[in-house]
């Protein structure tokens, strides 16, 4: 016989979401009649009369059929002969619990069939046996030993997380390249199939996914998922309150009336709680219990109409101020990074300079189908651009160097030449396109493509995802091999709901817009010098006003530069949207 044992100060609270659970499961199979007409005893009925030397084999199929891993009705199909009446009826049953319950272990469904020990009336005896025993305990260092049955059944229920154990299965791969691959199985949701369902576009990921994959990350946690979910029945009630909630869901359970239920129940509680019957008492309840079951069902089988699309462009969920640090700071990353090889960026100008010239049509089109390393083309112009990358010290891609990215004076004038334009709008619109680039987008990974710069310095651990294809029927995520299981969930979560981005620009912009565009000032006089032609501070003053649309002085300009000389001398030890303040 299984024992529980709990301390007297802890005991109430523990209790709490046993009972919780138990009025959870109750709710979520509903009434008996409810469980008749959706075919809860129905299957299971039909599950008994299969001679016993044939059960172990008809049960491993309907328990294959519930994991979550598998489509339930392609297990059936591939394992029986529809063809045969007792097949097509079990092939039934099974499509009508999916439709009609949430995603539960045949465990579950085959308890939720038979007059078990979590049944409600069981629930309301067991209640009112440790509610005795509570009170008959004093002194907070007391032990209580449970042996209950019923009590029992709820400590397991909420210690194996049995309802929401068949919503999700994780499996991990073996690593390689230092990354750990994980399919994350919920039936058909993270599938080409299962998205078609509900969607004729090409399988992406959302918040419903997101949803699902949060339910494993709480197990890995050791939380329970269902707290999250609204109108719990017992919170913030002590012990001696739980009796008018349980009558409710007893009563709902037998679908019994008022004075039916009393006269089943006066006689088999303690006399002192018979008042705790008093119907005025427990119709309260029953709105109570409706909103519970609506949030639960809601919370176990979503829909994905129950959640927000999210854009296709993660960029423009952003805060658009947020999108403009980003910027800033991978563009001054850029011109470090250019100053710090600022011959080899001097003949690349020359180089781009006469590709203009020669291919003044299509010059990006030479730039972005740029040879690769070993291919000779019959254009020497060409090929002695492709020697010189050959020797790239800077990284990054061939186009970016094509004049299409602002430089530093353009990049000011672009964000801070109209200081009486400040307005999120116009951030906005500053952000997503520069002459003919889309500005934002095209920056977005300088870091990560950076030669000298480590990007881990910035970037969240990474997450990538391949959808599903030919090849893969499911979505496979890969996550860094170090990475406990509850990071690389959360981090596929919030890839999920297009905040992956976001959260990476929030945990690691640190500098203030400002702070950016006193750098970036410097910076200017410093690429005009080691790029351009050396020029004094004065006569750089002259350049500099028609750009950054307000007056500057020597003065503050030297200190600008002073700023952008340190900084650049640090590069790329120090990253500078990592400024200490």
């Amino acid at each position: 016989m299984t024992t529980v044992i709990l301390k007297l100060s802890e005991a109430e609270n523990v209790l709490r979401k046993w009972f919780e659970a138990g009025i959870a499961y109750n709710l979520i199979f509903g009434s008996l009649e409810a469980r008749k007409q959706a075919g809860v005893i129905g299957l299971r009925r039909l599950f008994t009369s299969i001679p016993l030397t044939k059960r172990p084999y008809y049960y491993e199929i309907l328990k294959k059929a519930f994991d979550p891993r598998y489509n339930a009705m392609q297990v059936m199909m591939s394992h029986l002969d529809p063809t045969l009446p007792f097949n097509s009826k079990l092939q039934a049953y099974v499509y009508i619990l999916g439709e009609n319950y949430p995603k539960m272990s045949y465990q579950l469904f085959s308890m939720a069939a038979t007059s078990t020990f979590l049944d409600p009336k069981e629930i309301v005896r067991a209640y009112y046996l440790i509610r005795a025993k509570l009170a008959r305990t004093h002194g907070q260092k007391q032990l209580i030993e449970i042996k209950d049955k019923t009590l029992v059944a709820l400590s397991k229920l909420v210690n194996q997380q049995q309802l929401t154990s068949s919503l999700v299965h994780v499996e991990y791969g073996l690593s390689q390249n230092s990354l750990t691959p994980f399919i994350i199985y919920s039936y058909d949701l993270f599938t080409h199939q299962g998205h078609s369902k509900t969607n004729n576009e090409k399988f992406t990921l959302g918040k419903i996914h997101e949803h699902y994959i949060e339910i494993p990350r709480k197990h890995a946690l050791g939380q329970d998922p269902l707290e999250e979910v609204s109108h719990p029945l017992l919170a913030g009630k002590k012990y001696t309150q739980w009796a008018p909630i349980l009558h409710a869901l007893c009563r709902h359970y037998e679908s019994s009336t008022s004075v039916e239920y009393y006269r089943t129940y006066s006689g088999i509680l303690p006399i002192e709680y018979d008042h705790e019957l008093d119907n005025r008492n427990v119709t309260s309840q029953f709105d109570r219990l409706r909103k519970r079951e609506l949030s639960l069902r809601r919370f176990l089988k979503p829909h994905p109409d129950d959640f927000a699309q999210r854009l296709q462009d993660p960029l423009e969920q952003i805060d658009p101020t947020l999108i403009q640090k980003m910027v800033l700071c991978n563009m001054i990353m850029f011109y470090f990074a250019i100053m710090n090889n600022a011959p080899w960026y001097i003949q690349v100008r020359e180089y781009v300079a006469k590709l203009k010239k020669r291919y003044p049509q299509d010059f990006l089109t030479k730039l972005i189908c740029f040879p690769e390393r070993n291919d000779i083309t019959d254009e020497s112009l060409l090929n002695n651009f492709k020697e010189l990358f050959n020797c790239n010290p800077v990284g990054l891609f061939p186009w970016m160097f094509g004049g299409y990215l602002p430089e530093p004076i353009g990049l000011m004038e672009h964000y801070f030449g109209d200081k009486n334009n400040t307005s999120i709008e116009h951030i906005a619109q500053r952000n997503m396109s520069f002459k003919r680039l889309e500005l934002a987008q095209s920056v977005l990974l300088i870091p990560k493509y950076l030669s000298e710069f480590d990007s881990s310095q910035w970037l969240k651990e990474p997450i990538m995802v391949k959808f599903p294809s030919d090849h893969t029927k499911c979505c496979i995520f890969y996550a860094p091999e170090n990475l406990s299981k509850e990071k690389g969930l959360y981090l596929a979560g919030l890839l999920c709901k297009g905040q992956y981005l976001e959260e990476t620009l929030k945990e690691n912009l640190n500098m203030e817009v400002k702070e950016l565009e006193d750098l970036l000032l410097g910076i200017c006089y410093l690429w005009h010098n080691t790029i351009i032609r050396k020029i004094s501070l004065s006569k750089f003053l002259d350049t500099l006003q028609g750009s950054v649309g307000s007056e500057i002085s020597e003065r503050t300009l030297r200190k600008r530069v002073d700023k952008a000389k340190y900084w650049l001398e640090q590069w790329p030890r120090v990253a500078p949207l990592h400024e200490n303040k």
